[in-house]
């Protein structure tokens, strides 16, 4: 069963082996996940997905990422978000997660 979260990219690590390490806000779960390129890691993402993600670190999009049956990542879909209207909310969260790590 295909499952997709929403969120967006607070955190990109970049490895001289060409891995990348995505932290991701997932908005549904309130939740901070991480996603790497790095097959021996949980949350696996496509080098070209992960691309396009690390791509949006400090702008105003939403993710939506699609996962297959055995938890990779499949599709992103991007979308801007009104930053006006939801940066209080979103700033109150992030600091929820940086301090619990929930």
């Amino acid at each position: 069963m295909d499952k997709s979260i929403v969120g967006f990219v607070f955190n990109v690590i970049k490895f001289d082996n060409g891995d990348i390490e995505i932290g991701f806000y997932n908005k549904d779960n309130n939740s901070a996940d991480s996603y790497s390129t790095d097959g021996s890691k949980d949350g696996k993402l496509p080098k070209e997905i992960a691309q396009t993600l690390a791509e949006t670190l400090g702008r105003n999009i939403w993710e939506k990422i699609h996962f297959n049956e055995k938890g990779i990542a499949t599709k992103v879909e991007l979308e801007e978000y009104d930053f006006e209207t939801d940066y209080h909310h979103l700033k109150e969260k992030l600091s929820k997660l940086v301090v619990t790590g929930r």
